[in-house]
């Protein structure tokens, strides 16, 4: 089960519509990193009227998705009943260009934001997906995948041991990874994913 629960403005498709698949992609793997970590690796400061928003980089330092913590909401508790699950609550604004970063944000009001579950977020491209499809269709005795830094290699491995534990006929996966860091990232998603699913996947680092 994820620490957080993630919350989308009922306005966030309209700011990311027109922008490249590129840029919507890496948005929400930035939605999948908030839900199930809290944060992103990169987070740009903001000052002025939008001093207490985080801003996630998702096209070098052109566009940001604009993202702020519950725990930093202004709302009038008088005014508005707060559900007290929302304590770990992040809340998912908009995507907007760099010259809109002194333009003020409305936060609104709780009901314009919609809860999104996490395990219903799939950031990858149809190469990535491919990854998990042929090796649900076909007999794979070993598999490699290959690409540059940054290519999204691990989005995919981690979706395919999500996808693979969703299947009946089987029951224990082990996810090997090399560094403390990717093992924790990937026990931290698949968390996020559910119990049943965390449960049949065993995360280790390599001793070699």
């Amino acid at each position: 089960m994820s620490q957080y629960r993630l919350f989308k403005h009922k306005d966030y498709e309209r700011s990311a519509e027109s922008l490249p698949p590129s840029i919507r992609r890496k948005a929400l793997w930035a939605q999948v990193l908030l839900g199930t970590r809290g944060r992103t690796p990169s987070v740009k400061g903001t000052t002025g009227l939008n001093a207490r928003w985080r801003r996630t980089p998702v096209q070098g330092n052109h566009y940001y998705m604009w993202w702020i913590p519950k725990s930093e909401l202004g709302f009038d508790r008088d005014r508005e009943r707060l559900d007290q699950q929302l304590t770990q609550s992040i809340l998912v604004h908009s995507i907007r260009h760099h010259d809109q970063t002194d333009e003020p944000i409305e936060l609104g009001s709780l009901t314009d934001y919609e809860e999104i579950p996490i395990a219903s977020l799939d950031p990858r491209y149809e190469e990535q997906t491919e990854v998990s499809t042929k090796v649900q269709q076909e007999y794979v005795a070993l598999a490699t995948v290959k690409g540059l830094p940054g290519s999204g290699k691990t989005i995919s491995l981690l979706y395919l041991a999500r996808d693979l534990a969703k299947r009946n006929d089987l029951h224990k996966i082990l996810y090997i990874t090399y560094t403390s860091r990717l093992k924790r990232a990937a026990h931290e998603f698949l968390q996020a994913q559910g119990e049943a699913i965390a449960q049949k996947v065993r995360d280790r680092k390599s001793v070699v």
